[in-house]
């Protein structure tokens, strides 16, 4: 797309980010704490590009995720050693890539 609007993947991208901090809104009886582990990789759906001195923000709402996740209690983790200190008891956010996960390893 042109201009300043993400293109239609990154928005539902960014909305399935902000679903897993925050719940479904219209589903407000519930209280939502979101999953104890998440892993995957997206790194440039975390973070706002403001600090690269990129125009467009690639975040919903311009959010930083990494520190939204952070505030809620989540250990956030890029690589296995990280990964293998994290306390097993502690909610983990884990991604390990800038874009997509390889697919390759799901062939094997």
């Amino acid at each position: 797309m042109g201009g300043n609007l993400p293109d239609t993947r990154d928005l539902l991208t960014n909305m399935i980010i902000d679903s897993m901090l925050n719940g479904i809104t219209n589903y407000t009886w519930t209280n939502w704490t979101g999953p104890d582990v998440i892993f995957g990789g997206g790194a440039e759906q975390f973070y706002t590009n403001a600090s690269a001195g990129v125009a467009r923000s690639n975040t919903y709402m311009n959010k930083n995720y990494y520190n939204e996740f952070r505030n809620r209690g989540y250990n956030l983790v890029s690589n296995n050693t990280q990964l293998q200190a994290a306390p097993v008891a502690d909610k983990t956010l884990g991604i390990f890539t800038v874009s997509n996960m390889d697919v390759w390893l799901d062939r094997k």
